[in-house]
């Protein structure tokens, strides 16, 4: 990976650049790091997977997904989900042991554990899912740094509409416990547009200066928020088989915030995939941290 132009010099990126992650190995490497210039290699993914049904046993970096939120997922304790990014689907691996235990055709049982270098924060939990009625159900239950956790998710069809959602309740070991609940509907208009809503309400809002102080944990896992209610809607229009309109918004409930995140996708070629797109809010409540910055992105596959 290189990097390269004067945001390497703001106190911004001194700041959130140098986060060192929660994971027990470090695969990272600065190759050479200059002025402007950062030119650096990250290992994305190195595991061993054993598989024999029933069991499959899982070591190393990996990608644990769990939850079932686009914009927000408390449930996910791992590999949480971020809107508000040039690349919003790139999740980073956990360095983790997972065990997987089939329980017949529609039910499973899974055990993670994620050593952390600093054991205050080591993340662990234990989930079982299955299906009922035509809906998936999880149960799920560990320990996330130093605060004990509950929670669920479901997923199924309101009709021709998707409806899914999650809850997670933190014990906290500092503080008061407090709950995160997230709704979400998926309704596809026609073969072309395709949108999604979704709400969370979050009882465990922080001020900014306590966000600040806490960014270790939303990059291990974990939904913070600055407000309590907030709202988040995401459409994809086909203009051409060859051509996406994407757009990102989110809406600050309590304080007015906005945040729209528009971009167009095109595929340039068989292998080569480009995107303009732009990040935008109007700098209040949950957003008021988020600088307006547009950007083009281009993927070669070979």
């Amino acid at each position: 990976e290189a990097r390269f132009g004067n945001y390497l010099s703001t106190d911004e990126y001194r700041t959130f650049g140098s986060y060192a992650p929660a994971e027990l190995v470090n695969l990272d490497s600065r190759i050479y790091s200059r002025g402007e210039f950062l030119w650096r290699h990250r290992l994305y993914r190195a595991y061993a997977e054993y598989d024999s049904y029933p069991v499959r046993l899982t070591v190393g970096r990996q990608q644990i997904s769990w939850g079932t939120g686009y914009f927000w997922n408390p449930t996910d304790l791992f590999n949480p989900v971020t809107f508000a990014l040039v690349e919003p689907g790139e999740r980073f691996g956990t360095d983790a042991a997972s065990v997987e235990i089939a329980l017949g055709n529609l039910s499973q049982l899974q055990a993670v554990w994620a050593q952390a270098r600093d054991p205050d924060r080591n993340r662990g939990a234990l989930k079982f899912t299955t299906n009922v009625a035509d809906y998936d159900f999880s149960l799920m239950a560990g320990r996330f740094f130093r605060d004990n956790v509950l929670g669920a998710d479901f997923s199924g069809q309101i009709g021709v509409a998707g409806f899914r959602g999650e809850w997670l309740h933190s014990f906290t070991d500092i503080g008061d416990d407090y709950d995160q609940l997230v709704l979400g509907l998926d309704y596809r208009l026609s073969m072309k547009m395709l949108v999604t809503a979704e709400y969370l309400y979050n009882t465990g809002a922080l001020s900014e200066l306590e966000l600040l102080g806490a960014l270790d944990r939303s990059a291990a896992g974990g939904v913070l928020t600055t407000s309590r209610h907030l709202a988040g809607g995401y459409l994809d229009y086909q203009f051409h088989p060859l051509l996406h309109l994407i757009g990102y918004l989110s809406v600050d409930l309590e304080r007015g915030g906005v945040f729209i995140g528009p971009r167009l996708s095109w595929n340039a070629r068989q292998d080569l995939d480009i995107e303009f797109g732009a990040m935008l809010s109007n700098d209040r409540g949950e957003f008021s941290l988020v600088n307006d910055s547009f950007f083009v992105t281009s993927s070669w596959y070979f």
